[in-house]
């Protein structure tokens, strides 16, 4: 397997244990919902480009989330330093923090 298929293979992981913790967007499949301090705010898991890491992408505005436009980067997860169970525990805690 490659480190794409890996990745890939990695973010639908990541997406299926999000999807039992949080509401995905009606309006995108990718993204989910959560309520911070602040507000709804909107996030999706993605494959990072030129590394083999995911993000978590954010955005505050729904109009924004629905037309993709994830303007904010959190942290990268290595997959090369950390197991799922280690990932969705690090990834979660930073969606809890974010807002």
């Amino acid at each position: 397997m490659t480190k794409t298929e890996m990745k890939k293979n990695r973010k639908s992981e990541m997406d299926k244990r999000f999807s039992e913790k949080f509401s995905k967007m009606k309006e995108r499949s990718d993204a989910f919902v959560s309520f911070g301090t602040e507000g709804e705010f909107y996030f999706r898991i993605d494959v990072f480009p030129d590394e083999y890491a995911l993000v978590i992408e954010y955005v505050e505005n729904k109009k924004d989330a629905i037309r993709g436009i994830f303007g904010e980067d959190g942290d990268l997860f290595y997959l090369d330093e950390m197991d799922e169970d280690e990932m969705f525990e690090a990834m979660l805690q930073e969606v809890r923090e974010a807002y």
